[in-house]
């Protein structure tokens, strides 16, 4: 039998979340183990969930993302956050990775490239989307 990767998703808008949840739902080797609206809920639900890897997204009222990915990190370092974001300059994806998240993966990417990040980071891997991957590039040429 192969082991679910338990995911708790994170974003203050309630459709994102409900409608990735559904299309997670179609995925055989993940399950989603909560809900949060935001990042002052992830860890205490974190905790109660043990989810492998939280999908954060960046901008959120009250804790945003980066702040909770830092709070996450040094109370559950067995935890992987993967940023996902509307966002997709440099400083936004260095900031949360200096936080501690392991992959970064932006909104107006297709749900096979989330799948990508969420899987590498169970497994412990790091994983940048090409998008960003390239405008990172860019930028590191400018």
């Amino acid at each position: 039998m192969v082991m679910k990767v338990r995911i708790l998703l994170v974003d203050d808008h309630q459709i994102f979340r409900e409608a990735l949840q559904r299309l997670l739902l179609s995925v055989t080797d993940v399950e989603v183990v909560g809900l949060a609206s935001s990042g002052s809920e992830v860890l205490e639900l974190a905790r109660a969930t043990a989810p492998h890897v939280i999908c954060m997204d960046i901008n959120m009222t009250g804790m945003n993302g980066i702040d909770a990915t830092r709070v996450l990190h040094a109370a559950l370092p067995g935890v992987r956050v993967v940023a996902l974001s509307t966002h997709s300059e440099q400083r936004y994806v260095l900031e949360i990775l200096q936080a501690g998240a392991t992959g970064y993966v932006t909104k107006s990417e297709g749900f096979d490239e989330l799948l990508h990040a969420v899987r590498a980071a169970a497994q412990g891997r790091t994983y940048i989307s090409s998008e960003v991957t390239a405008l990172m590039a860019d930028g590191l040429l400018d």
